[in-house]
């Protein structure tokens, strides 16, 4: 996808490490001695400075006398005047650690000598080597970023480009002459590798945020355009829908483009010209800058005719477009430097065949030119804290198709087993699941495509014995591996042994419990699953009408089997390790807004249950109807005995995670939204200048005793975001993960971007034992499934304290500096954090 190119930062590339032990940097003339295996940014953080060293991936000469001469392939690098010379290098930087650049040089090996060295400035990096000529040259791209003096020959010399250099990054660079005397560099093409090209990137990577940018590209098309006909030359051809470039007859085409604006906490880094070319030619239309000053007409708008065309303007800036049906650009950057400015550009043939090229008229409106603005915004930072959370390994998988992760959960080894969408077979429809087993380093050990049916797994578990518990619901008759479940409508668990198999699997249906004739199945959706000591699988979620789980009937009420608008009641239910029920129970539904659902259940280390979410007026935890809809943390003995609550009243908002802490006590996280006290402090969720409508809330993360007392609550400021999943480890602390927008704050200062209007971006953030911050994350937004706005990511513990996050992402993402992009729709991405 040319013409978007600053937004499309490469991957690929060798890196070489290089240890400084002195605080002065490499010796000119000395070769670079070292390894040329890349590092991962987990080895690179070890190191007090470090400087990762990358060989050029493409470079090249052009040169002024001959023009349309091809020198990528030659072994020197020639910078001069007379005749001039210019030359270009691109390097591809990958696997740098999360941190500041502290310098970037590049350094080349001077052939020959001059009393004046050339300048080097940035300039578009895609450029081919091969195809590379005088005409199509890339140009400069802001001020000189260095200038040399005099070069002695047969020494190394080193250019400081730091202020082109912002991280992980494809970056180019052009060398320009100051003088007649010239002078050739070795080029990647040289045969003695330690002459060749380098960029020494220098590091530091204790620095404090891990700070990052993002990149957007702005599209300008073109205002107005045109082509004029020196055989018609009084004819004006403004409404065209393609404009016509070449020399028998001589044709002329111009293109003009209004000022725009840069977002505030955005700077402009390339200007590319993308045009659609419908028909080439050998030798296409050679590209100026020109005159803005067009013709009038009070009819037509700005418009022209061969007489009164635009003028071109300076040298040539660029050209070719000699391929058809296909998008081509040209950088633009060095002309278009004033956003606020119209600006234009003339098409002068260089070929008597005609080119012709979709112009502002034309039908489709995506062929239409336009200019690609790329952006980069200020830095920000991703990382808080005073040690710990830094990342240990990434594995990516990925596929044609739409590979999604839906639940993730470890073992006691450390290995982790994923539920989705992958294997072998695409999900196409979107119904069925698949499972998979993983190392606990992230190497796959099996993979199972359960089913294809119309079935939906909602949430997973992992045994003390390594088995596996899915819960979902489904339609139709789906087989699991132990035969039909039953009715047309359902919810299932099943039980997995380590290796995959189907050990055992029930479906279970409700209906609106009325007479045959207006009898129906109604929707039952599992939200959470959990396990205890004895392998037991507890499942909770969300019901319509009435269903028996082994133990009887058990009703969400009239309210959710209206005529007109119906409304869920909740459930919870344990079944011990052959999936015999133990207990169940429901929570009523009520006519109100918003809904209650129930979201989450954990056990003990006592093996109680613990259940979470916003339950009804209606609902009776235990001790009685609540009377008033609330957020509720519930607990119940190992065989369904009530034990005790704790509510939120008048609060609007939801408990989303709970977990039981190895001291016994609860943790939990919410989202709420207006004043409400705990431990005897009072709270306000949500933004108190707004309006307490459900939607304005606030993220909390907290603990409760063994015997249901407050214990500590802290805010998390999830900007209008939320709150999510939570694990706690051997040493009372909790991680936490949810999303957030624009910049917030998680208890160690800020993350997240500088501006408002981008897509909310995730995070991970981890508490002391007594909710003291000690570090938190930010991670892109593209960690999300398709069809979602939101992104979201999935933790489970570690042996050791680690923490495993899965996620799946879509197109490009960056995680420790490092750029990944899909391969189908969506890929899946597993990494560790480290205590």
């Amino acid at each position: 996808m040319r013409g978007q190119w600053w937004g499309m930062r490469g991957v690929g590339g060798v890196a070489a490490l290089v240890l400084l032990t002195h605080c002065g940097g490499t010796e000119p003339g000395t070769p670079d001695k070292g390894t040329s295996e890349a590092l991962s940014p987990a080895v690179l953080r070890q190191e007090a400075v470090t400087v990762v060293s990358f060989g050029a991936t493409s470079d090249a000469r052009v040169e002024a006398s001959r023009p349309s001469g091809r020198f990528g392939g030659e072994p020197t690098l020639g910078v001069d005047t007379s005749p001039e010379e210019q030359s270009l290098l691109r390097f591809d930087i990958s696997g740098i650690p999360p941190a500041s650049i502290t310098r970037a040089v590049l350094r080349l090996y001077a052939i020959d000598g001059t009393n004046n060295g050339p300048r080097v400035f940035a300039t578009n990096p895609y450029f081919a080597e091969l195809a590379v000529d005088w005409y199509n040259r890339g140009q400069p791209i802001g001020a000189a970023l260095d200038d040399q003096g005099v070069i002695h020959p047969g020494t190394y010399v080193e250019f400081d480009v730091t202020a082109a250099v912002h991280g992980n990054d494809t970056v180019g660079f052009t060398l320009r002459p100051d003088s007649s005397d010239g002078v050739d560099f070795a080029s990647r093409e040289e045969s003695r590798e330690e002459r060749r090209p380098r960029l020494l990137v220098t590091v530091d990577p204790a620095a404090g945020c891990l700070p990052r940018t993002d990149t957007r590209t702005l599209e300008v098309v073109a205002s107005h355009d045109g082509y004029a006909s020196q055989a018609e030359p009084t004819r004006r051809f403004g409404s065209a829908p393609s404009l016509r470039v070449g020399t028998s007859p001589r044709q002329e085409a111009f293109l003009r483009f209004n000022g725009y604006a840069i977002p505030e906490h955005w700077t402009q880094r390339d200007v590319s010209l993308r045009l659609f070319v419908e028909n080439a030619t050998d030798a296409g239309p050679r590209l100026y800058e020109a005159s803005t000053n067009w013709p009038s007409d009070p009819n037509l708008g700005l418009d022209f005719d061969w007489n009164t065309r635009p003028t071109p303007l300076g040298p040539i800036i660029g050209g070719s477009f000699q391929f058809p049906n296909r998008w081509e650009s040209s950088s633009v950057a060095h002309v278009v430097t004033t956003p606020g400015q119209a600006h234009a550009f003339g098409l002068i043939p260089d070929s008597s065949d005609v080119a012709t090229i979709a112009s502002a008229n034309a039908p489709d409106e995506t062929r239409r030119p336009r200019l690609a603005i790329a952006l980069e915004s200020e830095p920000y930072c991703t990382y808080q804290g005073s040690g710990g959370g830094f990342t240990g390994w990434t594995k990516r998988y990925g596929g044609a198709g739409s590979e999604q992760l839906h639940a993730l959960a470890t073992d006691a080894q450390g290995g982790f087993v994923a539920l989705g969408f992958f294997g072998d077979s695409p999900f196409s429809t979107g119904q069925g699941f698949a499972l998979a087993r993983y190392a606990a380093d992230g190497t796959p050990q099996w993979t199972r495509e359960v089913t294809h049916d119309n079935v939906r797994a909602t949430a997973l578990t992992v045994t003390p014995e390594g088995n596996i518990l899915v819960v979902g619901h489904y339609l139709g008759t789906p087989d699991l591996g132990t035969g039909p479940l039953p009715g047309t409508s359902g919810f299932f668990i099943a039980k997995f042994a380590p290796t995959g198999r189907t050990v055992w699997s029930h479906g279970f249906n409700a209906d609106n419990g009325l007479p045959e004739d207006d009898f129906s199945y109604t929707p039952v959706y599992p939200a959470a699953v959990a396990t205890d000591a004895q392998g037991s699988l507890v499942v909770s979620g969300n019901f319509y009408g009435q269903m028996d789980l082994g133990g009887g009937l058990i009703s969400a009420g009239h309210a959710s089997i209206g005529l007109t608008d119906a409304y869920a009641g909740g459930f919870v239910a344990k079944f011990d390790w052959q999936g015999q029920h133990v207990f169940s129970r429901a929570l009523e539904a009520a006519v109100a807004t918003p809904t209650a659902y129930v979201r989450t259940v954990a056990t003990d280390t006592a093996g109680n249950v613990l259940l979470g979410g916003r339950a009804s007026a209606l609902a009776n935890l235990g001790d009685g109807r609540l009377g008033q809809s609330t957020p509720f943390i519930a607990k119940y003995g190992p065989t369904g005995a009530f034990l005790g609550k704790r509510v939120f009243p008048g609060v609007f908002g939801e408990v989303v995670a709970l977990q039981g802490r190895s001291t016994g006590d609860v943790a939990f996280n919410a989202n709420l939204g207006g004043p409400f006290s705990f431990g005897g402090i009072a709270y306000v969720g949500g933004e108190p200048s707004d309006e307490v409508l459900p939607e304005n809330l606030s993220g909390f993360t907290g603990t409760l005793s063994a015997s249901g007392a407050d214990g500590w609550l802290r805010p998390v400021d999830t900007s209008w975001g939320r709150i999510g999943a939570l694990v706690t480890g051997s040493d009372g602390g909790i991680t936490v993960t949810g999303h957030a927008s624009a910049t917030y704050d998680l208890g160690g200062g800020p993350l997240g971007p500088p501006y408002s209007n981008g897509p909310q971006t995730a995070f991970v953030a981890h508490y002391s034992t007594w909710g003291e911050h000690r570090w938190s994350r930010s991670f892109d937004a593209n960690f999300r499934l398709p069809g979602m706005i939101t992104p979201e990511l999935r933790l489970a513990l570690q042996p050791g304290g680690s923490v495993l996050v899965g996620g799946s992402f879509l197109g490009a993402i960056q995680l420790d500096g490092v750029h990944y992009t899909s391969s189908g729709e969506s890929d899946l991405f597993y990494f560790q954090l480290l205590p």
